[in-house]
């Protein structure tokens, strides 16, 4: 998605995990396996349920229901199916450690 959108992971102000998944999700861990980039720590915020909070809040608020329609329409669909270059960083990502270890800098100083 960031390739479309002409950005890098160094970009990203913020990168929030939610749910159970990210409950308990090693941050160090999941960047060694290739899961999250490799960008400073600092970056990641963990947001809890963010589905069931959403869904609360617009249910309960006039104005988070405004606001959740105005982000609605600010929304943009990317269609990986019709990037070329998709499915093969899918298939290099499949790989322990990542086969591009120039993304992962911080795996590269530990395997060498």
């Amino acid at each position: 998605m960031l390739h479309q959108l002409e950005m890098r992971f160094e970009d990203l102000e913020h990168i929030y995990i939610a749910g159970g998944f990210g409950r308990f999700l090693d941050i160090e861990k999941a960047i060694a396996i290739g899961l999250l980039p490799d960008v400073a720590r600092e970056k990641f915020t963990y947001i809890g349920n963010s589905s069931l909070n959403g869904s609360r809040r617009v249910l309960i608020s006039r104005q988070q229901r405004k606001l959740q329609q105005q982000l609605a329409r600010k929304m943009t669909y990317i269609d990986l199916s019709n990037d070329s270059g998709y499915m093969d960083q899918y298939t290099a990502a499949l790989f322990l450690p990542h086969t591009d270890l120039r993304r992962f800098p911080s795996v590269k100083r530990l395997i060498g």
